[in-house]
C-alpha cells in the first residue's frame, strides 16, 4: 500500500472495497468510518433491494481514486 493510500484510509469516512481487501488494511480505517464491500455479490444484493447503483461518475460527485500497490509491483 503506498503511503498516500494509508493516510487517506486512516481519515476516511466511508471505505468502498471489494473482497479482495484484507482485513489487515481494513483495520487501518478509523472505527467511525462505514465499511461497504462493492464486490460483485455487494452490488448484485444492493441492486436486488432495489436500493440505488450508480458510479460516481453519473451522479457528478467529486472523488478521488487513490491507487493502491499491485502484487505485480509489490515483486
Amino acid at each position: 500500500m503506498t503511503l498516500r493510500a494509508l493516510n487517506r484510509l486512516r481519515n476516511a469516512d466511508v471505505v468502498v472495497h471489494d473482497r479482495l481487501v484484507g482485513t489487515e488494511v481494513l483495520d487501518q480505517m478509523p472505527l467511525k468510518a462505514q465499511r461497504v464491500d462493492v464486490g460483485k455479490g455487494g452490488l448484485v444484493d444492493r441492486a436486488l433491494a432495489q436500493q440505488g447503483v450508480h458510479t460516481l461518475q453519473d451522479d457528478g460527485i467529486a472523488f478521488e481514486a487513490v491507487p493502491r500497490m499491485t502484487a505485480a509491483s509489490g515483486c
